[in-house]
């Protein structure tokens, strides 16, 4: 299984699997976060792409 390690300002934060990013993916959108929602949603397609 790939992994990739997500970096916050050149901290550790977390390995992420392609099961994590695909469930990010298909979460509903949330009342008044429709804009983090669809950010967040990026973020997983691109990582998604690089496994």
């Amino acid at each position: 299984m790939k992994w990739i390690v997500l970096l916050f300002a050149g901290m550790f934060v977390m390995p992420v699997s392609a099961a994590y990013l695909r469930k990010t993916l298909e979460a509903p959108p949330r009342v008044g976060r429709e804009l983090a929602d669809a950010g967040r949603r990026e973020q997983a397609r691109r990582l998604l792409e690089q496994l």
